[in-house]
């Protein structure tokens, strides 16, 4: 992961020095500094990106996933929902990256809804499984699960904790309770 980090960064750093008014550049370099554990920078480029382009919905909906991991839980939600409220064709992702915001700020039944609303939950059965777990109902957890390892049949919490860019714990140990009750493997 780091390589690819290193080349993502070197190949976004040029297209920035070519074009610095490209709000997509920042948005890139907002990713990699995220990944990276480098929240403030990772904020700066996103918020960059916003000024250079306040509607674009793709970049409203990343900053609410990065938002998220970052813990500005509420920033999150309100970012994620105006980008709901600008791209009325908007893709399955952007419900996932707020229903993350409203787990981790322990609104399951928030999070339930807006993942209910995903045509094709792919990797977000994670999410899923976890929001279940936390309701209690832990028969659709399991389900969620199994879903989540056809897709996935490496997931483990341990890589998924690890790689996960959580800047509070405590937030990654939410999540990572809800994966436990879920019945996903270590």
């Amino acid at each position: 992961m780091e390589a690819t980090l290193a080349s993502t960064f070197a190949s976004a750093s040029k297209a920035l020095e070519l074009s610095p008014c490209d709000a997509d550049v920042h948005w890139a370099l907002g990713v990699v500094h995220l990944w990276r554990g480098e929240a403030e920078r990772a904020i700066g480029c996103y918020e960059r990106g916003r000024e250079l382009a306040p509607n674009n919905c793709d970049l409203l909906a990343e900053y609410c996933d990065a938002l998220g991991y970052l813990g500005l839980l509420e920033d999150a939600i309100r970012i994620g929902e105006l980008a709901l409220r600008l791209n009325p064709s908007r893709p399955d992702w952007y419900f996932w990256n707020i229903a993350a915001a409203r787990y981790l700020s322990g609104q399951y039944t928030e999070a339930l809804a807006l993942l209910e609303k995903m045509a094709d939950l792919g990797s977000a059965y994670r999410l899923l499984a976890a929001t279940y777990a936390q309701l209690g109902r832990l028969e659709d957890a399991r389900r969620a699960a199994a879903e989540l390892l056809k897709l996935n049949p490496e997931f483990s919490i341990e890589r998924y904790g690890s790689r996960a860019p959580y800047r509070d714990k405590a937030l990654l140990a939410r999540y990572v309770e809800g994966l436990r009750l879920a019945g996903l493997p270590e």
